[in-house]
């Protein structure tokens, strides 16, 4: 079975960064791959990962 990935764009406000935390650390107790970053981050290693 393929794990599942959830891409997680975040800004640096701490606000966001707690329930992001949060939300993380729930889906990785249920066997998700979690990859928190900077949208443009994110953007980066998608375009990376298709090539």
């Amino acid at each position: 079975m393929k794990i599942k990935t959830i891409y997680i764009p975040i800004e640096i406000t701490k606000r966001e960064l707690d329930i992001f935390l949060v939300f993380a650390n729930e889906a990785i107790k249920r066997k998700f791959r979690i990859l928190l970053g900077s949208k443009e981050a994110i953007f980066f290693l998608l375009k990376k990962e298709k090539k």
